[in-house]
């Protein structure tokens, strides 16, 4: 069994997160049972314990439900906190992906079971207390355990604030989180995510400290505030005026319907080579959130591992962008090349870069030991490829296109 034990001691924080392999702990702890392409014996039922009576947590018994499942203990100086709220959310780069909300039992416990994969931020709360958020929970297979104990002290300080969007208005699906600098975490350390109400404003009791604010809705550039909360002030303020982006959302799939992961998606055209390209990767449910610019017609390319995808999308109109996107990737066009320097010797592992101009597409590969490459997973179009290094840049490059799928390319050794 492979466990990790984090510990706040002065916050009042503590949180065991077990692996896959199983032990039954105490009271108060959990049961736990652990794309290149080409145990023990049974115990006798005259030596059985008796049943636990008003413990504090107890796991009802050794069978669990599918998925992850995370535990736990919510109390103050008092003891164990009945009614105490209790949030979890499963987060991508950006934003929530889902949202769980539950009431701790009288004994101030409660169980979140059959949790997807993925990375979540914990929270709990009580009237009269601050609001903590302990250490990031992460899923990584059917079968992970997770418990956390969360003190929570008395309400003596506030942060509050505002967010507004494009033309004032209150942007649709706003997230405020709310963390602490890494060397700075004296409160708590996980992600706090305050309620927002119609007007775009919330209140969050927080203990003094430095925070770090963050605010973000679809279709408007993330913004981030420090702040710090002082030990001799009752409450602290922040204001933001998210700036308009429209995005287009959507998901990588197959054809056979499975979502891809981790896809980078890259937003085209983009002619000009000394441009970076805009592009991003999808989370681990395939789906995507890439800036367009307002009025101008696209293309999406999704590529990942020797799969590519395109879709065409129109101009972007008004507030928000194309959603509901899919991309198809299946099996793409392949091209290949070897590159020699001006006296014709060979350019082993010399970065190439090749660039597909009306999508955007672009990348880099190496060339082996004898000089050759081999560029997978690409559209069916002209490929622009040149050495990545070589003092001409891009007009020293060759197009390989589909009649021609094999280019020589020539380095020229910088000046400097």
């Amino acid at each position: 069994m492979r466990a990790l034990i984090y510990r706040l001691q002065d916050r009042g924080i503590t949180a065991i997160h077990l692996g896959a392999a199983g032990a039954t702990l105490g009271v108060a702890v959990l049961s736990v049972a652990t794309l290149w392409l080409s145990s023990a014996p049974d115990t006798p039922p005259e030596a059985a314990a008796p049943a636990p009576v008003d413990l504090p947590f107890v796991a009802t018994d050794n069978t669990f439900e599918r998925g992850c499942q995370l535990g736990l203990l919510v109390e103050d100086a008092a003891g164990p906190l009945a009614d105490a709220q209790v949030g979890l959310y499963r987060v991508g780069r950006s934003a929530s992906l889902q949202h769980w909300q539950a009431v701790t039992s009288r004994h101030g416990t409660h169980r979140f079971i059959d949790l997807p994969p993925g990375t979540y931020h914990v929270e709990a709360s009580a009237p009269g207390h601050a609001h903590l958020a302990p250490a990031n929970f992460t899923c990584t297979g059917d079968e992970e355990r997770g418990f956390v104990a969360v003190t929570l002290p008395a309400a003596t300080h506030q942060l509050s604030g505002r967010v507004t969007g494009f033309e004032g208005r209150i942007p649709d699906g706003l997230e405020v989180m709310i963390e602490q600098a890494p060397t700075r975490k004296t409160a708590f350390a996980g992600v706090l995510h305050a309620t927002v109400d119609h007007t775009g404003s919330f209140v969050l009791p927080v203990p003094a400290g430095e925070y770090t604010v963050l605010a973000t809705a679809p279709h408007h550039v993330p913004e981030t505030q420090t702040i710090t909360v002082e030990d001799n002030a009752p409450s602290a303020t922040v204001r933001f005026s998210l700036a308009h982006r429209p995005e287009a959302t959507g998901i990588v799939r197959t054809a056979t319907g499975k979502r891809v992961p981790f896809a980078e998606v890259f937003l085209g055209p983009n002619p000009n080579p000394l441009m970076p390209p805009v592009s991003v990767t999808t989370d681990e449910d395939g789906a995507f959130s890439i800036p367009v610019v307002p009025g101008q017609a696209h293309t999406l390319t999704a590529r990942r591992t020797g799969y590519i995808g395109s879709l065409d999308i129109p101009a972007t109109q008004g507030i928000a962008g194309p959603s509901d996107l899919e991309i198809v990737a299946a099996v793409g066009h392949k091209v290949a090349g070897f590159v020699r320097d001006m006296e014709g010797q060979v350019r082993a592992f010399e970065p190439v870069r090749y660039r597909v101009r009306d999508t955007g597409l672009t990348g880099v590969v190496k060339t082996d030991d004898q000089g050759r490459f081999i560029v997978r997973g690409l559209p069916r179009a002209d490929v622009e490829l040149w050495p990545e290094d070589g003092a001409s840049g891009a007009w020293a490059g060759a197009v390989a296109t589909l009649d021609a799928p094999v280019v020589r390319l020539t380095y020229q050794k910088p000046a400097y």
